[in-house]
Parts: C-alpha cells; sequence; structure tokens
C-alpha cells in the first residue's frame, strides 16, 4: 500500500512539474489566454443589463450579442496567439490547444444550450422579429455546434423554409447545408466549407456539379467562389 502510495505521489508530481515546464516554455500564451478570460468576462457583464426574460425581446437581443461576440473572438483567438502561419502540430499549438480548447467547447456548447432554449420561444430569429445582423448571429452560433448535429439539422429545416420567404439569409442555409453535408460524408453543394493548406491559402473541399458552382452561390446572394477564396485566406496566417 505504502508503494502505490508513493508512487501516486511521484506520478502527481511529475505531472506538476511537466505542467509548470510547459508554463515557463510558453509564458506568451499563458499570457494571452489570461487577457481571454478577462476579455469574455467583460463581454458578460456588458451584456447582462436585462433581467433573463426569453418573452422580452430587448433581452434576446443583448443575449445574442453576447455570445456571438464571445463565439467571434472565441473561435478567432488563435490568430490573435498566433498572427503567423505556424505548423499546427507544433508543441505550441500542441499546449495552446491543451489549454484552450477546453475554455472553446465549453463557451460553444453554453451558447448551442441557450439556442435551444430560445427556440422553444421562437421559431427562429427571424429578420422580420429581431433584423438581419441578429439572424446571421443566431445562425452562426448554431453553424458552431458541430458537437451536436442533430440540433444543426434541426436548424437547417427550419432555415430551409425561412430563406423561401426572406425570413432568413438564403447564405445561412448554403453554409449549414455544406457543413452537414461534408459533416454525412458527403460533397458540398455551395463550397463554402474548406482548409489552410499554407499560409493565405485557404482551399474549398471538392463540391457537386463544380461546373455550376457560381450559378448556385448566385442564386443564393452570395459572391463567387474566387471571392470566397479571397475573404478566407487571410484566416490561415501570413
Amino acid at each position: 500500500m505504502k508503494f502505490f502510495v508513493l508512487l501516486s505521489f511521484i506520478l502527481a508530481y511529475v505531472s506538476l512539474f511537466a505542467a509548470n515546464a510547459a508554463n515557463d516554455q510558453y509564458p506568451h500564451i499563458d499570457a494571452k489566454i489570461i487577457g481571454y478570460d478577462e476579455h469574455i468576462a467583460e463581454l458578460r457583464k456588458t451584456y447582462s443589463t436585462f433581467p433573463e426574460d426569453h418573452n422580452n425581446k430587448d433581452w434576446v437581443k443583448s443575449e445574442i450579442t453576447y455570445m456571438a461576440m464571445a463565439d467571434h473572438y472565441s473561435v478567432n483567438f488563435a490568430s490573435i496567439v498566433f498572427p503567423d502561419y505556424i505548423d499546427p502540430n507544433s508543441p505550441e499549438v500542441v499546449y495552446y490547444m491543451q489549454v484552450f480548447q477546453p475554455r472553446l467547447q465549453q463557451l460553444l456548447v453554453s451558447n448551442s444550450e441557450m439556442m435551444k432554449e430560445l427556440l422553444k420561444t421562437y421559431k427562429w430569429i427571424t429578420i422580420s422579429e429581431f433584423g438581419k445582423d441578429y439572424d446571421i448571429a443566431a445562425w452562426v452560433l448554431v453553424q458552431h455546434a458541430d458537437f451536436d448535429r442533430p440540433f444543426q439539422k434541426q436548424v437547417l429545416s427550419i432555415l430551409e423554409e425561412l430563406y423561401k420567404i426572406n425570413e432568413t439569409s438564403k447564405a445561412n442555409y448554403a453554409y449549414m447545408y455544406d457543413r452537414l453535408s461534408r459533416a454525412d460524408g458527403k460533397l458540398q453543394r455551395y463550397g463554402t466549407q474548406g482548409e489552410c493548406r499554407g499560409p493565405m491559402n485557404w482551399q474549398p473541399f471538392e463540391s457537386e456539379d463544380q461546373a455550376n458552382l457560381d450559378q448556385r452561390r448566385s442564386d443564393m446572394e452570395m459572391d463567387s467562389l474566387a471571392k470566397e477564396i479571397e475573404i478566407n485566406n487571410p484566416r490561415c496566417g501570413k
């Protein structure tokens, strides 16, 4: 028994030493993470002026604004920590992901659960009730809920109905359709999903009927694929 107690103590000490060594090795990342926590806390404070009331559209707008701003800051936080392109398998990135990923996941799950609650009161955050900005913000929150595909598919069916009557952006439907098609192992339709293949080099995954891709994008009031690539290139670092 004493041996196992001693072994447990040694293992705990080694783990603590390794963590401290990592902290000493990447203090700039730790400083960025502290700044991240402070920024999210400040956003939460700023957009907590109304008491929670799902029937109060002012509160709904405030809550969606907070979630959208926190989401945007969080999913783009890597570009703040690593402004230049870096090998995603490098020890520095691995350490960053170990520290930051739990925070990001917690935020995305929290946002998703709130969206589910809001959709018990509203069919969607429609353009006529809330405006175009809130429609897009709500869509982004669901688009990033990749851990809950059934919820995304539920929303996709809602968007399919609503974009035809101009109660949501056509692009919202197109992006979510592609995201779910890719998740199901199918070709995307509108060329919205892709990956970084180097600095300033974002490329879309394969699409169905590639020859008519830009026409389909135009039908959904979207820019050309060339414009999509231009917009996404900076996300890949310099």
